[in-house]
């Protein structure tokens, strides 16, 4: 049932009752059953547009929203509903106009189901949210793309470049025959999403971004074509695993080298070149050690030498063994840290 204006007017007093935790149960159940709304319309909008089907996760719609929602009413100890009250610190409460007030609760409702959705996927088809969890990786550590949100909905659109957001959107079908026609049988998520960039770039038809979850679906559909079964599909969930692994190694040592830039460029204890070098060589290994299995009898020497291929070994243990050896630790640690939280 849409919700009445009064209805949304009075999200104010039972927000703020949350946010001082003096909260009666009425005051939850409002935010409940607006929050329940938001999710109903939302999915719905997405059965429209042949985006979902609720039987994939066995539920009635009205199930699915509710379980889209649950944790976002979660409590801790003290009683404190810890999502709710987190978003609304970041918000000038007082200076918004009661639909202000709506939208960014629904803004949050919206991120809430997409989030739960994606875990969803995950639970229910995991090769399915092994796809979305690789793509996601991917746009954070290579740069191809970027993600926005569209009327709630996560997209990813090619980065500096202007997106063409008054063109009609590819659907799955369009999406589908671009890839097609383009993939090539050895591709991994990275290629495939780097041939992407490319083909929304150079065309001006449709808009220059892709729903996140229809493009899974494309990937995932394509993987199972009988022509790529031989290439894809007998090993896919490996494919994609070592790939998660090898983004997360990739990951993990831009945040270390980020981290520790300051004391090594910035007091010009190695250039800005070397400093480079060294991750690179770094990464390499790790990813040797973690994905290829092949670490036995190789070193971090052999690995800087790739890229400095007229290094001495002496050079090597004078000049760059203690630095390289501490940064290959953090980024070690870091990657494996990410690797857990999964």
């Amino acid at each position: 049932m849409p919700l009445s204006s009064s209805r949304l007017e009075s999200l104010r007093p039972h927000l703020l009752a949350l946010l001082n935790n003096s909260y009666t149960q009425k005051d939850l159940e409002e935010l409940v059953r607006v929050a329940h709304a938001f999710a109903m319309s939302l999915l719905r909008s997405k059965i429209l547009a042949g985006r979902l089907n609720p039987g994939f996760f066995g539920l009635s719609l009205q199930d699915l929203a509710y379980d889209s929602i649950g944790d976002l009413f979660q409590r801790n100890e003290k009683g404190v509903i810890v999502q709710i009250v987190a978003y609304f610190d970041g918000i000038s409460f007082n200076k918004c106009t009661d639909q202000m007030l709506t939208a960014h609760f629904r803004r949050l409702v919206f991120s809430k189901v997409h989030e739960n959705l994606f875990r969803a996927y995950n639970t229910v088809d995991p090769s399915l949210g092994k796809i979305i969890r690789s793509l996601k990786l991917c746009i954070h550590s290579i740069g191809h793309f970027v993600e926005l949100t569209r009327f709630g909905q996560p997209y990813i659109a090619p980065s500096h470049c202007d997106i063409l957001k008054d063109r009609p959107l590819a659907d799955a079908r369009q999406l589908g025959e671009w890839l097609r026609r383009n993939m090539r049988r050895t591709d991994r998520i990275p290629q495939i999403l780097s041939r992407l960039s490319l083909l929304l770039r150079d065309q001006e038809d449709h808009a220059r971004m892709v729903p996140l979850v229809d493009l899974a679906f494309v990937i995932r559909s394509l993987f199972q074509e009988d022509r790529w079964i031989e290439a894809h599909h007998s090993d896919m969930e490996s494919r994609l695993h070592m790939e998660d692994i090898r983004q997360l190694v990739h990951v993990a040592g831009s945040q270390i080298m980020k981290q520790t830039r300051p004391e090594y460029v910035g007091k010009k204890k190695l250039s800005a070149s070397l400093f480079s070098l060294y991750f690179l060589g770094i990464e390499r290994r790790i990813g040797a050690e973690l994905v290829d299995t092949d670490g036995e009898g190789k070193s971090l020497f052999d690995d800087l030498k790739i890229e400095i291929p007229d290094l001495s070994r002496h050079e090597y243990v004078k000049k760059h063994k203690n630095i390289l050896e501490y940064l290959h630790r953090l980024v070690y640690e870091r990657a494996l840290e990410l690797i857990r939280k999964g």
